[in-house]
């Protein structure tokens, strides 16, 4: 129940945006945004729109956010998202202002967290391929500033 809902205001889609702001943040918390008993005493901070702030139970979440979920809990429903396609583009905005992650990120994360199994992908591959032709596939970086090596020798066709 919206907070217009709980005064009697007519409703719209933002009410349904707030509904699903509230398992959002029940989701994150594992509490309710007015109190866990449904009794007059949540009505009314229900109806003034007096929720308690998310950061009271989670201060690590990032500050943008707690933006969102403010703005989805706003007893106002002009200053929530107008629709669930702007709710959703800044939850995507959100969850993709990350840096970005690359081969690089995502070798090295390997690396660290599965070494055992980076070890053990790495001989299935040269035992199907030979060495010789792993060798051919691997990404070679060549440092500026250091002596040119001599040119591979040519491969004749077999």
């Amino acid at each position: 129940m919206s907070p217009e809902q709980a005064r009697g205001e007519p409703v719209d889609a933002r009410t349904d945006l707030f509904s699903a702001t509230v398992i959002l943040y029940e989701l994150l918390t594992l509490q309710r945004p007015y109190g866990m008993s449904v009794d007059a005493n949540f009505i009314l901070r229900l109806h003034a729109g007096e929720h308690t702030k998310i950061t009271v139970h989670r201060a690590d979440l990032p500050p943008r956010l707690v933006q969102l979920v403010e703005r989805g809990l706003s007893p106002s429903p002009i200053n929530r998202f107008d629709h669930a396609a702007e709710m959703r583009w800044e939850i995507a905005k959100y969850l993709s202002a990350g840096p970005p992650i690359g081969r690089t990120e995502v070798a090295q994360a390997l690396s660290k967290d599965l070494p055992d199994d980076v070890g053990k992908v790495r001989s299935l591959m040269h035992r199907a391929l030979g060495r010789a032709q792993t060798a051919e596939h691997t990404e070679t970086v060549e440092l500026a500033g250091e002596a040119e090596a001599e040119p591979a020798p040519e491969r004749t066709a077999a």
